[in-house]
């Protein structure tokens, strides 16, 4: 008898598709924040990106098991899945699966500071940001000027061009509308589907590698937001 499955990252990565360029078509490529699309958006990559580590193993561990002999690429596949089942039982992050992955994959110290691991850790900040949102703040000072107090995601954002404008102080606008905008959409497709093409592109020369890159690269080429 034969196994396969469906891969739950590509609905979610649709969906995180559509949800950019709805919010490209209606309010431009624009810091407008007239639209929860964006917010969609971040949530369903960022969760593509979480299915496809875990379809990835799933495939690994499917593969493998037919094979009584590993060629030596194939053994580097094999120690992918054993690690990612040890982190798996002891709850490691996602960022810790990646960064399992490429170092394996590449033999090389994951590069955490340039893209695209470092627009994919923040998309996943971004992410637990909203999914994890406290109150937001208001500080008062002496001479009765209110400033927003943000989380440090907005800081780590700041510089990519991405965010609606920093509102002037005494202006009270919840840090959400500062990332609601088209250019957050599609950053945030364009940085799930980096990453994940990054692992696959990064896997060594084998059946397991040819196989994952049938099934997952025309998904990844034909996103709309990433063109």
């Amino acid at each position: 008898m034969s196994n396969g499955f469906l891969s739950n990252s590509w609905t979610f990565i649709d969906v995180a598709d559509e949800a950019a360029v709805r919010s490209v078509t209606e309010c431009g490529h624009t810091e407008s924040t007239r639209s929860h699309d964006p917010i969609v958006a971040v949530v369903f990559a960022a969760a593509a990106t979480e299915a496809f580590m875990c379809e990835l193993a799933a495939f690994a561990k499917s593969n493998l098991r037919c094979n009584a002999t590993l060629s030596p690429q194939e053994s580097t596949i094999q120690q992918f899945r054993d690690i990612y089942n040890e982190l798996e039982s002891s709850k490691g992050s996602l960022i810790a699966k990646y960064s399992l992955a490429l170092g394996l994959f590449t033999g090389q110290p994951t590069q955490k500071g340039k893209s695209p691991f470092q627009d994919f850790a923040l998309l996943l900040d971004l992410r637990n940001s909203l999914i994890h949102s406290k109150l937001s703040r208001i500080e008062i000072d002496e001479a009765r000027t209110a400033t927003m107090q943000f989380p440090k995601i907005i800081n780590k954002l700041a510089g990519n061009g991405i965010l609606a404008p920093i509102p002037p102080k005494n202006t009270l606008t919840s840090w959400v509308q500062l990332v609601s905008t088209p250019a957050v959409a599609v950053w945030a497709v364009r940085s799930a589907g980096e990453i994940i093409r990054h692992v696959i592109t990064s896997i060594p020369k084998s059946l397991i590698g040819d196989a994952l890159s049938f099934h997952y690269m025309h998904k990844l080429n034909s996103l709309k937001a990433a063109e």
